[in-house]
């Protein structure tokens, strides 16, 4: 096949992506391989003499399989440099499909979670709790090195608004000479709304938070556990009264993190945006880890009535934003890169049941319908 798309994708030249792992630096968050490097030159040179077919594959599958959308045309300015950074895993939530990697109070469980989640062990947790500085230098000679005319930040976590590094990070940043030709995004679970937000507005060119919300009522509760959905609501409406203070130097996004539990309730969410949020801006992603919570591993006539019934209760809203978002629910769940399987998804049931007892929650109840429907599915295959 033609690699040259990918080869010359600027993530390579104009993209960082700093992960909260022990090898942390690639182009771009769905490249597969991470780099452990001591510096930017460092860094480059490793990155030359990786595979570009298996490293850039989420990108290549997307767009053989029809796609309108893949990840790479994120990076679609020559002067512009996209950086990604995770400092580290501090966290207040327990989310279903995350890891000891991405939220610190998962630690606590890796004994009883390893079984799905990896095989960690203390000295890992150690070690990735120290590399904030080390990512920090980092960034500093990457950014003193790169030519670029606008640089958009993109912090994730953890969870940002309540760590500390993430805030010193920041104001240095509003210091340097291109602040002003710098969008400063921040994804956040919701949970936290600072006045800091406010005060950064008017240091950079425009700020952008994004909230990872994965449903309504008691479906974001199960996924995003540890949250209260009227108490997220109201950081929502914190954030969204921003809108009308800051006409063109704020921006606020909702991001739906796409897996098989909370596909049916798609329109639920849409439904509550559209009704309450007419202004978002709205994104959607797909879990590909672990892999048993992916739609992949549903069948496709169960995805194909999914998608169905959810479009055909969506209200209709006058708004690119939104018909977007139904654009990209409706291609991640019937542009699937792999096949159904159905051991993968009794994995993901079995380690909810493992979830569930720690928890005192119950997945039967919470996603009953979609369970029922997918053994179903499985039955008729």
């Amino acid at each position: 096949m033609d690699l040259t798309p990918y080869k010359n994708c600027l993530a390579h030249t104009n993209g960082v992506y700093i992960s909260n792992e022990i090898a942390p630096y690639k182009p771009c968050c769905w490249f597969k391989t991470g780099i452990e490097a001591a510096t930017a030159g460092e860094y480059k040179q490793k990155l030359s003499a990786l595979d570009i077919e298996f490293n850039c594959s989420h990108c290549i599958k997307q767009e053989a399989a029809g796609a309108s959308w893949s990840h790479r045309q994120l990076f679609n300015k020559t002067r512009e440099f996209v950086l990604g950074v995770c400092f580290d895993n501090i966290c207040n939530l327990k989310c279903v499909t995350c890891s000891p990697t991405h939220t610190s109070k998962l630690i606590q469980d890796w004994e009883e979670l390893d079984k799905f989640y990896g095989n960690y062990d203390k000295r890992y947790f150690t070690r990735l709790s120290k590399q904030a500085p080390s990512k920090f230098e980092f960034i500093k000679e990457t950014l003193s090195t790169a030519e670029f005319d606008e640089l958009r930040l993109e912090i994730f976590g953890g969870e940002p608004l309540i760590n500390p590094t993430v805030f010193e990070f920041i104001d240095w940043l509003a210091e340097q000479p291109y602040a002003k030709n710098t969008v400063l995004s921040i994804t956040t679970n919701g949970t936290t709304f600072t006045d800091r937000i406010e005060g950064y507005i008017n240091r950079f060119r425009f700020v952008s938070v994004q909230l990872s919300i994965d449903g309504v009522g008691k479906s974001f509760e199960y996924l995003r556990y540890g949250a209260d959905f009227a108490a997220t609501e109201s950081v929502i409406n914190q954030f969204y009264a921003l809108l009308d203070v800051y006409h063109g130097g704020f921006t606020l996004s909702f991001n739906y993190t796409l897996s098989w539990m909370n596909a049916i309730h798609f329109e639920e969410f849409y439904n509550w945006a559209a009704a309450n949020y007419p202004q978002i801006h709205l994104h959607l992603t797909k879990v590909e880890g672990p892999a048993e919570y992916s739609v992949e591993v549903i069948p496709a006539s169960a995805r194909n009535a999914i998608v169905t019934d959810n479009l055909s209760k969506c209200v209709d809203i006058p708004s690119d934003q939104f018909k977007k978002l139904l654009q990209l629910y409706s291609e991640s769940m019937l542009f699937t890169h792999g096949s159904a399987d159905q051991a993968k998804f009794e994995k993901a049931l079995a380690a909810l049941n493992t979830l569930d007892a720690r928890r005192g929650n119950n997945h039967l109840t919470t996603f009953k319908h979609t369970i029922e429907m997918i053994n179903e599915s499985f039955r008729q295959s």
